[in-house]
């Protein structure tokens, strides 16, 4: 709905048309701002909930095919390994960050929707999710290893512009 009335397209649209690296990097300065910002009144979202849902994850991956959901299940099963010695840092998060949740326009400017996930949280949980959805993309061969190298560097330099490091996290 709200993609009707805001001006632009939406970042999966942005990746599976040309890589606009430019888009890209827009939408990395604009998600390091969101994190700059001072606590809002948000709920906090601990590590605990995260590895709670990555846990579940692998039961609703079926249907993704053996290969993927495998794949899947694996990276998963390291995710929540890696979390457990994980100390985390708290910030505003948009909580479900992914292309399909950003609207870029012709000039660049950079709207955020679906907000209803923000919390204080993790910086990481934003960029992880947005490269899981990026290399997504590669396993169901619309995107090729390089285009998504190209796109995922091209966000991360954007959000390291705005002063935010991304770290060996990533």
């Amino acid at each position: 709905l709200l993609h009707e009335w805001l001006p632009g397209r939406s970042l999966s649209e942005v990746l599976l048309s040309n890589n606009d690296t430019v888009s890209l990097e827009a939408v990395g300065k604009a998600l390091a701002r969101l994190h700059l910002k001072r606590r809002a009144k948000l709920h906090a979202r601990p590590m605990e909930t995260v590895m709670n849902a990555l846990k579940k994850l692998p039961a609703d991956s079926q249907f993704l095919g053996q290969r993927v959901s495998t794949k899947l299940q694996s990276l998963l099963k390291d995710c929540v390994a890696t979390l457990k010695n994980y100390d985390s840092d708290s910030t505003v998060i948009h909580g479900d960050f992914h292309p399909g949740q950003v609207i870029v326009d012709q000039d660049g400017n950079v709207a955020f929707i679906d907000l209803d996930h923000a919390a204080i949280g993790d910086r990481h949980h934003d960029l992880g999710r947005f490269i899981s959805h990026v290399e997504l993309l590669v396993l169901y061969g619309k995107l090729t290893n390089v285009d998504a190298r190209r796109c995922m560097d091209s966000f991360l330099n954007g959000y390291q512009t705005e002063g935010v490091a991304v770290g060996d996290r990533i």
